[in-house]
């Protein structure tokens, strides 16, 4: 009888402390939620319910003055690509790829150089972080004197050479190359910087394994330091790939769209059609079709990343 009722009050006493745990929990997250809430409820109401607004208009025919007027359908859509709009998505597709390849190879070779302990590292890192403060208007300026076909430095170190001038914000095909490069001087530091943030983390014991068994610098970064950062590199190429999609300041301080469209991308031209020409449906089309895009880019490029450093982590353990 005794055994019994000790038994019982310890069954009692395993319930209560798991009752106890279990409400620790339940307010440990209620207090996670509480924390969140305020990021939460402002993502909210100035990011989702306008996009969700913008999908709702872009079935209308409205304008910037005078508000929604008649259901229209798809006709938005069908308007904005061919008034223009498919030939800035192809604008935008061009810059994403060159900016992309671009910013994330120079913030990867510059991450691996300013990695190593050198005297005066922190100067050349100083030095690689100063475009991101600088505003794009400013060094916008600046790029527009230093390719100045008639008194730019480039130009005058071309003819220097031996090599043609170029007329780099007038010739449509070296107008966006000039936008790529300058959007790339401009981005590539933030790289610089997730880039050496990921080197920081990574094992030394392996790294130093790797240097006594005589493996070199190349052979260190292709086998080990490459496969570990592949998540690092994945988060990057979103970023880059999502700031490249929404590209406008850049391409209004240096060329204004032109010439003949040749930089126009998509966002400049949900600018032009919307606060330029009023055509806020065609607008609000294209800057749906351009979210829905970007969505599906970010998907398709974590999948295949994840894909590739599952490999990799493979291939580095063996």
């Amino acid at each position: 009888m005794q055994s019994a009722t000790t038994t019982t009050v310890q069954v009692q006493a395993s319930v209560s402390a798991r009752l106890n745990r279990r409400k620790g929990k339940v307010k440990e997250y209620l207090f996670g939620y509480l924390l969140i809430l305020p990021t939460f409820a402002l993502t909210f109401l100035f990011t989702d319910i306008p996009l969700l607004r913008t999908m709702y208009d872009s079935f209308f025919q409205g304008s910037l003055l005078g508000g929604l007027k008649g259901y229209v359908g798809l006709h938005n859509y069908t308007a904005s690509l061919q008034s223009g709009g498919a030939m800035s998505l192809f604008v935008t597709l061009k810059f994403t790829i060159g900016f992309v390849v671009l910013a994330t190879m120079l913030g990867l070779i510059i991450g691996l150089l300013l990695n190593k302990p050198i005297k005066g590292i922190s100067l050349f890192r100083t030095a690689f972080i100063v475009p991101l403060v600088v505003p794009i208007v400013a060094t916008g300026f600046i790029w527009v004197t230093l390719f100045n076909p008639f008194f730019g430095i480039v130009d005058r170190i071309l003819a220097a050479v031996g090599l043609p001038r170029v007329d780099w914000f007038n010739d449509p095909h070296a107008a966006l190359v000039t936008v790529i490069l300058f959007s790339t001087w401009q981005h590539f530091g933030q790289n610089v910087i997730l880039f050496l943030a990921a080197l920081k983390g990574l094992p030394k014991d392996l790294l130093e394994a790797a240097e006594i068994d005589g493996a070199g610098p190349f052979k260190r970064v292709k086998s080990i330091v490459l496969p570990l950062l592949v998540p690092s590199i994945a988060l990057i190429v979103v970023l880059t790939t999502i700031a490249a999609l929404q590209v406008f300041t850049q391409i209004y301080v240096l060329t204004g769209g032109g010439p003949v469209g040749s930089t126009t991308t998509a966002a400049f031209y949900i600018y032009s059609q919307a606060f330029t020409l009023y055509n806020t449906g065609t607008a609000d089309a294209l800057a749906t079709i351009l979210f829905i895009i970007t969505i599906a880019i970010t998907i398709l490029q974590m999948r295949v990343l994840r894909r590739f450093g599952a490999e990799g982590h493979e291939a580095s353990n063996a």
